[in-house]
């Protein structure tokens, strides 16, 4: 997904504010920028187009991941398992 450029404007619509968001049921832009901020680490120095593009609209991807960090815990009654809902805690 983050190799084809031609999914950016997409991509980009998720994250910002002045955009029309495209999807409902997908997060919210908190979220969304929180979980490319961690994918940037992922992949390291080896970052795919997309992730290329869109940290340059992102910015400082260690303040995104220090500012929401709340967002993993803010999470109410959930329908998940409880080893999921774990597991995804941690991450």
């Amino acid at each position: 997904m983050f190799t084809k450029d031609s999914l950016y404007e997409i991509l980009e619509s998720l994250v910002l504010e002045n955009k029309v968001k495209p999807f409902e049921g997908v997060g919210t832009r908190q979220e969304i920028k929180h979980a490319l901020a961690k994918s940037n680490f992922q992949f390291g120095k080896n970052l795919p187009l997309l992730l290329k593009k869109i940290k340059l609209v992102l910015g400082n991807v260690d303040k995104i991941i220090s500012e929401h960090k709340s967002i993993l815990e803010s999470w109410g009654e959930n329908n998940l398992d409880d080893n999921y809902e774990k597991y995804l805690r941690q991450v």
